[in-house]
């Protein structure tokens, strides 16, 4: 979806980007590695999974480091799989943190599963692998890199989206799905978040930004966007998920990529 909304759906001249739901951040990424982000581009990245945005900083600021510990973690785990992730887990879970533990973890668990309680304590289970694909130091210099003049935050959506727009302003927005897996951060996305956020949307591409949200097909955003953003376009296109409590849902599924109107 990254290259589609790359190819699509992004300005030509792309002066300021925001991205309230950040994630895996394939979209911003994709849109650095095609030299649409410049050192003049305005970019604020935000998440409201703190372990995840915390990881991002440092990795921003020390990408040497995070790597040193990273291969340490892995030599544990090659002699003994499950005794380090949950010796790791619970070290985690009381407070000794960081971004190479928190990529081993992400890593390590079933599935690539990140769940927290509504504690905040990291309780997804070890998974079973051969050998762990684990970020090499090129790929976090990388990834160091594209985050070099970014405003990475820790936060409620709302607050990284600005009041006011420049020509070429993008904001994408990827929030958590309705019905679907919302355990990451320990709270729920619900029906009244998705539609403040569809309000938010229709209210800054009115304003003239270029405003793309995505979202599983879902018959609730439906009703939302026909009474709240009802001149809205958008576009089906078929994703692959591999996490669902369903397996009948996972594989290949519809969602929409949902923007404003051309004028």
């Amino acid at each position: 979806m990254a290259e589609h909304i790359l190819t699509n759906y992004t300005p030509t001249v792309l002066s300021a980007y925001y991205e309230p739901f950040f994630g895996g951040g394939a979209v911003y990424f994709k849109l650095f590695q095609n030299l649409k982000i410049t050192t003049g581009t305005k970019v604020v990245l935000n998440d409201l999974n703190r372990p995840l945005m915390e990881t991002y900083v440092e990795i921003q600021l020390h990408p040497d480091s995070v790597f040193s510990e990273l291969r340490q973690l892995a030599d544990s785990w090659s002699e003994d799989n499950t005794g380090t992730f949950d010796r790791v887990r619970h070290e985690w879970n009381a407070g000794k943190q960081s971004a190479a533990r928190h990529i081993f973890l992400r890593q390590s668990s079933f599935n690539g599963l990140w769940r927290e309680n509504k504690s905040g304590q990291m309780n997804a289970p070890a998974g079973r692998y051969e050998r762990l694909s684990l970020p090499s130091l090129e790929r976090i210099k990388a990834v160091a890199g594209s985050l070099r003049h970014a405003e990475v935050r820790t936060g409620e959506w709302l607050k990284a989206l600005p009041e006011e727009f420049v020509d070429g302003t993008f904001i994408f927005c990827d929030p958590p799905y309705l019905g679907g897996f919302s355990a990451y951060t320990g709270r729920k996305w619900s029906i009244e978040d998705l539609t403040s956020l569809v309000v938010e949307a229709k209210s800054m591409a009115d304003r003239g930004a270029t405003v793309v949200l995505t979202h599983a097909v879902n018959d609730d955003l439906l009703a939302i966007l026909k009474a709240k953003w009802p001149r809205h376009r958008k576009e089906a296109y078929g994703m692959r998920r591999r996490i669902n409590s369903d397996p009948t849902k996972r594989g290949k599924v519809p969602e929409w990529i949902i923007t404003g109107e051309k004028t």
